[in-house]
């Protein structure tokens, strides 16, 4: 079964940063059996006092920058995987925040994958970042790569990592543990159902305890009945008292991949009063898968791009 249009998604701003990012994403794209795309941004700051031509000279010169980011992040990564399929694009400033659907200029991805620091060190998801806008222009799921992150080999006979999924009593837990099970069956791997609970006032911990289990017994057991992978997927229920972020950040040493749902961009970039995204990617040792409200599945079928960018190779 072919799906045109599905990749990995993955930018490049030629830092050094940009290196372990898109070492994930081809390692991911290569996993799913998914082509993967890689886009540069011409960064061209305009300025009011000059010429027509020198505003042509400026341009000229960050499309080619933008070429050179290209041509040097494809080299680092068919090293890796010489059999990927791979596809560059360059987008000007201007067609930011991108449309990211099929029929905005880019195919739309199955999977979205962004550094946790832009070039000038900020964090992910705040206002004016790229990231920001890709999670504006998509859906699908989004995974970050902390700067602390280790890069884990897909092979199975090669490691032993788990999927850790963040179960909150939430709307988005259904898509968690669905994405878990995707990221279970991709990676061959067992999953781990992290619950945090907290009291409530006057509430013994042995009764905040009790009532916590009830309700990720809930949550885990409705997804059994809907899906059948469950039966098959090797995974176990953790009930604990911990801070959601230090509970996850703490697995994240052993694992392969974090899945947790996040409510949208304000709470990816720590805007929230009560999101654990930003502590999580700041500090987590593997990639954090997000899902979003609306966010598909990550467990596509092999699909090629029939659409394909433009790589215009800088004179």
């Amino acid at each position: 079964m072919t799906v045109d249009g599905y990749c990995v998604l993955v930018g490049t701003d030629g830092s050094w940063r940009s290196g372990p990012v898109l070492d994930v994403a081809a390692e991911e794209a290569s996993t799913r059996r998914l082509p993967l795309l890689i886009v540069s941004v011409e960064r061209s700051l305009p300025d009011a006092g000059e010429s027509r031509l020198q505003r042509t000279g400026r341009d000229d010169r960050a499309a080619k920058l933008a070429d050179w980011r290209l041509l040097e992040a494809v080299s680092r990564v068919r090293g890796a995987h010489p059999a990927l399929e791979i596809t560059t694009h360059r987008l000007p400033d201007a067609t930011l925040p991108w449309r990211i659907d099929g029929t905005g200029g880019l195919p739309e991805p199955g999977l979205v994958v962004v550094g946790a620091r832009g070039p000038r060190d900020q964090p992910a998801f705040e206002l004016g970042t790229v990231s920001r806008d890709l999670l504006h222009a998509t859906s699908c799921p989004v995974l970050v790569v902390p700067e602390s992150a280790h890069v884990r080999p897909t092979n199975p006979a090669t490691r032993a990592d788990g999927v850790v999924a963040g179960l909150a009593d939430d709307p988005l837990s259904g898509q968690v543990l669905r994405a878990a099970a995707d990221e279970a069956t991709i990676r061959r791997a067992r999953v781990e159902i992290v619950h945090c609970y907290a009291g409530a006032l006057r509430e013994s911990d042995a009764a905040a305890r009790a009532r916590a289990i009830r309700r990720a017994d809930e949550l885990v057991n409705a997804m059994r009945a809907t899906d059948e992978r469950w039966s098959t997927i090797p995974h176990r229920l953790v009930v604990t008292d911990e801070p959601a972020a230090e509970a996850l950040i703490r697995r994240s040493a052993t694992a392969s991949v974090i899945v947790v749902g996040t409510r949208g961009p304000a709470a990816l970039a720590g805007l929230s009063l009560t999101s654990v995204s930003r502590p999580v990617v700041g500090a987590a040792r593997c990639p954090v898968l997000f899902v979003m409200p609306g966010t598909g599945s990550t467990s596509l079928p092999s699909a090629r791009v029939s659409w394909t960018g433009p790589l215009r190779l800088p004179s």
